[in-house]
């Protein structure tokens, strides 16, 4: 129903807009400009923590579902990222050998060897799911005693090694042994 009278002129009909309706458009303007309150994630960030998903069932899907999303410009970023961090953990693993208490190299050891494990199981989740093949392979296995050996890690000193990772998995095995690593050797203080 309307409340337009017919004789009355059009122009008389558009009412001004009220302050209401000037408030709502300058937050959808707002809102507009910052992706709204609830925008979408970053791509690069749910990358970085579908890496770190503990849950293997779960860490499967979250990174097809995260590499989906990756433009080839954010791929290269996340490789060069990574590969930054395999480089300063490198450095981190030399320093560690540099502690003269034995339990301090020991933590440092395995703290350094968490994050070694973590930037390659970042590169090797771009070459095994990546479609724009960025990483062409598998970054080296450091030279350490195998999986089920991993109770001589803290002591053990870390070489780079030649040979290349077999797969993503046997990367994200090492790097969850390491991680629990650092929990139960830092509290043998």
């Amino acid at each position: 129903m309307s409340l337009r009278r017919f004789d009355a002129p059009a122009e008389v009909a558009t009412a001004a807009p009220t302050r209401l309706a000037a408030v709502l458009a300058a937050g959808q303007r707002e809102a507009e400009a910052t992706g709204g309150l609830f925008g979408k994630s970053d791509p690069l960030q749910t990358f970085r923590k579908a890496v770190t998903e503990l849950d293997d069932k779960k860490a499967k899907g979250k990174l097809n579902k995260a590499v989906s999303m990756l433009s080839p410009a954010q791929s290269r970023a996340l490789a060069d990222e990574y590969a930054k961090a395999e480089a300063k953990a490198w450095e981190d693993v030399a320093k560690a050998a540099a502690y003269e208490d034995y339990h301090k190299e020991r933590k440092a050891n395995t703290k350094a060897l968490e994050a070694l494990l973590k930037a390659q199981a970042g590169l090797g989740a771009l070459h095994e799911y990546d479609r724009h093949r960025v990483v062409e392979a598998m970054p080296n296995r450091p030279d350490l005693p195998e999986i089920y050996k991993s109770h001589l890690w803290p002591s053990y000193k870390v070489k780079k090694g030649t040979r290349p990772w077999n797969d993503y998995r046997s990367i994200r095995d090492a790097w969850k042994k390491a991680d629990d690593l650092v929990i139960t050797v830092g509290y043998r203080q």
